[in-house]
C-alpha cells in the first residue's frame, strides 16, 4: 500500500482502467466454435478425443505439497529439446469444461533479464503478456499494454477458441511456457528474456516469443493464420508495430521470414498458409523496447543473427551458473524444492541491471524497505554479490538524490552521483522517510556483513548510516508511523477502525522502535569490529534508551506487545501480526528471550496460530473491496514468513504446521500477493489493468513479501546462522512431514562452502557436514526432539556431551558441542533417542 488507502485508491481506479477481459476467447469451447478450412472433412468428435488422450503427459505422483496443473500436449519443437521438459511443479492447467477463472485466481508467472520484464499467466488467454517494462525497470507513466495471440483460419476469421490451457516454466530459469488446445489446432508459446548473450548485449532488450502452432488434427488445415494482438492500439512501422510510453517504446516484430504478414494497428497477422496433418510452424517474435539510445535495429539484427537455440542456451546456462552458486536445498519433495529454487528466480528476474532490487508488478523503481525482504533472503542463500549490488546501487541512489528515500528511481547512473550532503547538519526527515524504512539501512548492511564478512563498505558509508537513524522524527525516544506501512490497512480494519485510517497523526509506532534499536545496535556492533571510535557507545547508549521508551509504552504486564498508541484515542485493543513478530524477525530481541517468547506466547493465546495461521480475524464483513466480499480476514503476504520464521527461531512445534501452510498463501505460480483474503488464501486482487497507467492493485508478484517467506522457509528447514566475521555456522535443521532426509548444498559463510545431509532411520538422526571449500568453520549443530530420552550423541563416533533443553513448548532441543569444520574430513553427528 503506497500513497493511498485500499477504497479510495479503487474508488478512483475502476474510473478509468477495465478489469481484465478476456479478449474475444470463450472460456471454453462452444458450439459456435469457427470451422477451419481442411481438404477433406473434419475429424469426428472420437478422433479429437483419441487424439487428445494419446497426447496428454502423464501427471507426476502425489507430493507432500500437493497441488500444480499438468500439460496436455507438446510440440516436436519441445521434445527435441529436453530440458525445456523438465518443468517446475508449480504450474496452472484449466482442463475441458472447466471456466477460466477470473484474474485472481489465476497464476503470475514471469520473466525478466534486468532490462525488459513482463508478466503473463492470469489472464484469458494465459499466455497474454501483461505489464510489460523496459529497457530499465521503470514504468513511467505506465507499462505497455497487454498481448497476446490468436489463431484464425483466413485473415478476417474468428479466433479459435481454446478447450484446455495450461501455464508452467522450465526448472532453474524463468523460461516459460503455455499451452492453449484447441479441437483441430494447439498453439504453444516458449517465453525466453535473453541473458548471457556474449557479444549480441542488444538481445537482451527484447523479449522474445516462440509461437509454435500445431495442426492437431489427421487432416491438412488451410489457410491459417497467427496474430498478435494489443489492448491499445498499435503504430505501424515497417514490418513492425509499436506503441510509447513516454519517451520508451516497444516494437513488436516477427524475426523470421513471413512475407505474407499483415501490419495493422490491431497488431501483425501472420499467414501460416496450409498446416499438414501434425505439421507445427515455429514463429519467433521479438517485443523490443527502446528509448532515446535508438538501439531497436541493433536490436533486432542481434536476434536475427542469434540462432534461437543459442538464445535458449546462454539463457538457461546464466540461470544454472548462477543458482549453482547458491545455497540449495533438497528434500524427498519435489514441489518444495521448486519452491525454494524458484524463490531464489523469482528475485533474481527482479533486479534491474543496475543493480537495484525492483517491484516489477504495479510499482517499479526500487523501495527502500522492499529491498529487505531480497536482501535478506538473498543472503541466506549464499548470493552475496547481488546483496551488494542492490546496497550500492542504494548507495548511487542516495548521492543521486541527496537524501535517503523511501522510494527510488531504479535506473541511475554514476554519472547522477552528485556531491555527498553533509548528512550531520540535514534536517530531521518528514513525510515516508520519517520512521521505519530508514532504519533498515543499517540493518540490511549487517546481514551482508554477517554473511560475507565485508566490512569495506563502512567508512564511505558509514555518515549515511548514521543520517538514516539519527534524522527519523523522533520524538521522546519514540517514532510515529511513516504511513507507507503495507500492513496499516489491514490492521486498522482488524481492530474495528476505518480501513481509511492513516496512523498518521497522533500515534507512535510499535514496528518503528524495533526496527530503529536493532538497526542502531547493527550499526554500533559494525563499528565497533572496524574499530571506529565513539559510535558504538554512542548507538548502544540511544539503543537503550529507545528500547526503554518502547518497552514502557508497548508492552503490556502479560507479556506482548501493543502495535500502536494514539495520545488522544488509546492503546490497541489487540497484538497484530505484522508488528507482533518483528521484535523477533529484526533483531530487536533475541529468539531465546524470555520476553521474545513471552511475545510470541501471548501474541498466539490471543490471535490464534497453533494451525499454523496467524491472522487477525475480522470483526465483521468487509464489502468495501469492489466485489470481494471478505468475511474471515485480509492479510499481507510477508506475515506468514514473519510467523514461521518467529517459530523456527524459537522452536515452536508450530512450526511444521506453519511450514506447511505456505503451500496455501503461495499461488500456482508460487508467488506471494502484497495482500491476500484469508477467506480462500487468493490475492487480494480487485483491479487488473490491461491498458498499463495501473498494472494490478494489489500487487501480485512480490519480491519483499517473496524473500520473505523463502528466507523463513531456510529458516525453518535448516535454522542457519551465519557469522562470518567469526567464522561460525550454527545449524538447527527440520525434518517436517515424516520426511527421512534433507540435503544443503553449498551452505557459504563468507568465502567458505560447506554440504549438509540429514538423515533420520528408526529415531536415529545423522548429519554429516563437508567443507567443500574455504577456510575452517567453527560448526554448531542443535536439533529438536520429541522427549528428553536420552540414548546416544556421537560425533565422529565418540560419544559426547549433548546437553538437552526443554523448551517453552514442551518440547526438546539437543545441543552438540561446536566442532572446527576443515577440509581435511567430513564430521559426522550421530543423535539416538531411546
Amino acid at each position: 500500500m503506497r500513497q493511498i488507502t485500499l477504497c479510495a485508491f479503487l474508488a478512483a481506479a475502476m474510473l478509468v482502467i477495465s478489469c481484465g477481459s478476456d479478449k474475444g476467447n470463450p472460456d471454453v469451447a462452444t458450439d459456435s466454435s469457427p470451422d477451419l478450412t481442411a481438404e477433406t472433412a473434419a475429424p469426428d468428435a472420437l478422433e479429437l478425443q483419441e487424439v487428445a488422450q494419446a497426447e496428454v503427459v502423464l501427471p507426476p505422483p502425489d507430493f507432500l505439497w500437493p497441488g500444480g496443473g499438468h500439460p496436455f500436449d507438446w510440440p516436436e519443437f519441445v521434445k527435441d529439446r529436453e530440458w525445456l521438459l523438465e518443468l517446475s511443479t508449480w504450474s496452472f492447467g484449466v482442463d475441458q469444461g472447466e471456466p477460466v477463472p477470473e484474474f485472481r485466481y489465476l497464476p503470475d508467472f514471469a520473466l525478466g533479464n534486468g532490462y525488459v520484464f513482463s508478466l503473463l499467466g492470469y489472464a484469458n488467454p494465459l499466455h497474454t503478456l501483461h505489464s510489460m517494462s523496459g529497457p530499465i525497470y521503470e514504468k513511467g507513466e505506465g507499462f505497455f499494454s497487454d498481448s497476446w495471440l490468436e489463431v484464425t483460419s483466413g485473415p478476417d476469421g474468428v479466433p479459435l477458441p481454446w478447450q484446455r490451457q495450461w501455464v508452467g516454466r522450465v526448472r532453474k530459469t524463468d523460461i516459460t511456457h503455455t499451452q492453449a488446445i484447441g479441437p483441430s489446432l494447439a498453439l504453444f508459446t516458449v517465453d525466453v528474456a535473453p541473458r548471457n548473450c556474449v557479444g549480441c548485449e542488444a538481445a537482451h532488450r527484447a523479449l522474445v516469443r516462440l509461437a509454435i502452432v500445431k495442426n492437431r488434427s489427421a487432416n491438412k488445415l488451410n489457410d491459417i493464420w497467427l496474430s498478435v494482438r494489443f489492448a491499445r492500439d498499435q503504430i505501424v512501422d515497417g514490418q513492425g508495430v509499436f506503441e510509447t510510453r513516454e519517451d520508451r517504446t516497444r516494437w513488436t516484430t516477427v524475426i523470421g521470414d513471413f512475407p505474407d504478414t499483415k501490419v495493422t494497428a490491431d497488431g501483425l497477422q501472420i499467414s501460416l498458409g496450409a498446416l499438414e496433418s501434425k505439421q507445427e510452424v515455429v514463429v519467433p517474435l521479438a517485443y523490443i523496447v527502446d528509448d532515446s539510445k535508438n538501439l531497436r535495429a541493433e536490436t533486432l539484427k542481434a536476434l536475427k543473427d542469434v540462432p534461437q537455440d543459442t538464445l535458449l542456451d546462454n539463457t538457461r546456462q546464466w540461470w544454472v551458473d548462477t543458482l549453482a552458486g547458491s545455497t540449495t536445498i533438497v528434500t524427498p519433495d519435489p514441489r518444495v524444492n521448486d519452491y525454494l529454487q524458484f524463490s531464489k528466480v523469482m528475485l533474481l528476474s527482479q533486479t534491474a541491471a543496475t543493480g537495484a532490487s525492483s517491484a516489477m508488478c504495479e510499482y517499479t523503481g526500487t523501495w527502500l524497505r522492499d529491498n529487505a525482504g531480497p536482501a535478506r533472503f538473498l543472503m541466506t542463500c549464499g548470493l552475496h554479490e547481488v546483496v551488494r549490488g542492490m546496497l550500492d546501487y542504494l548507495w548511487l541512489a542516495a548521492l543521486a538524490a541527496g537524501n535517503v528515500k523511501n522510494s527510488n528511481y531504479a535506473a541511475f547512473t554514476a554519472a547522477d552521483a552528485q556531491e555527498e550532503p553533509d548528512w550531520a547538519n540535514m534536517p530531521v526527515q518528514t513525510g515516508r522517510e520519517r520512521a521505519e524504512s530508514p532504519s533498515y539501512v543499517p540493518l540490511m548492511y549487517s546481514w551482508y556483513w554477517k554473511g560475507s564478512g565485508k566490512l569495506d563498505f563502512l567508512p564511505e558509508r558509514l555518515e549515511m548510516m548514521r543520517y538514516a537513524l539519527d534524522k527519523q522524527d523522533i520524538q521522546d525516544d519514540l517514532l510515529p508511523f511513516s504511513t507507507d506501512e503495507t500492513f496499516r490497512t489491514a490492521m486498522a480494519v482488524a481492530h474495528g477502525m476505518s480501513m481509511f485510517e492513516q496512523f498518521e497523526s497522533g500515534y507512535v509506532s510499535a514496528n518503528s522502535s524495533f526496527l530503529w534499536v536493532a538497526a542502531a545496535e547493527a550499526l554500533a556492533l559494525m563499528a565497533e569490529t572496524a574499530g571506529i571510535e565513539d559510535v558504538a557507545p554512542e548507538y548502544l547508549t540511544r539503543a537503550d534508551e529507545m528500547r526503554q521508551a518502547a518497552d514502557k509504552k508497548f508492552l503490556q504486564s502479560e507479556g506482548w506487545y501493543l502495535p500502536y498508541v494514539h495520545e488522544a484515542n488509546g492503546a490497541a485493543i489487540a497484538p497484530f501480526e505484522d508488528v507482533n513478530t518483528k521484535p523477533i524477525w529484526s533483531g530487536y530481541l533475541a529468539p531465546g528471550d524470555d520476553a521474545a517468547l513471552d511475545n510470541l506466547a501471548k501474541t498466539m493465546d490471543i490471535i490464534g496460530g497453533e494451525d499454523g495461521i496467524l491472522v487477525t480475524p475480522l470483526p465483521q464483513l468487509l464489502t468495501g473491496v469492489v466485489n470481494i466480499p471478505i468475511e474471515e480476514g485480509i492479510y499481507t503476504g510477508m506475515s506468514p514468513g514473519y510467523f514461521l520464521q518467529n517459530l523456527a527461531a524459537a522452536n515452536h512445534p508450530a512450526g511444521e504446521a506453519a511450514f506447511n501452510r505456505l503451500n496455501d498463501h503461495l499461488q500456482a505460480a508460487g508467488t506471494v500477493a502484497e495482500y491476500q483474503v484469508l477467506d480462500d488464501f487468493s490475492p487480494l486482487h480487485a483491479v487488473y489493468d490491461d491498458l498499463g497507467p495501473i498494472g494490478d492493485y494489489t500487487a501480485r508478484f512480490r519480491p519483499w513479501e517473496g524473500g520473505i517467506l523463502g528466507d523463513a522457509a531456510y529458516a525453518y528447514l535448516l535454522g542457519m546462522q551465519v557469522n562470518a566475521p567469526e567464522g561460525s555456522l550454527k545449524l538447527a535443521p527440520n525434518l517436517p512431514n515424516g520426511w527421512s532426509w534433507m540435503e544443503a548444498k553449498g551452505i557459504r559463510v563468507g568465502e567458505s562452502f560447506t554440504d549438509v545431509s540429514i538423515q533420520k532411520v528408526d529415531g536415529a538422526v545423522t548429519v554429516t557436514a563437508s567443507l567443500r571449500s574455504g577456510e575452517q568453520l567453527e560448526l554448531g549443530l542443535s536439533l529438536a526432539v520429541d522427549s528428553d530420552a536420552m540414548g546416544s550423541a556421537t560425533v565422529d563416533g565418540k560419544p559426547v556431551d549433548a546437553p538437552v533443553t526443554e523448551t517453552r513448548w514442551g518440547t526438546y532441543v539437543v545441543s552438540f558441542p561446536e566442532v572446527d569444520l576443515t577440509s581435511e574430513a567430513e564430521i559426522v553427528f550421530t543423535l539416538v533417542q531411546l
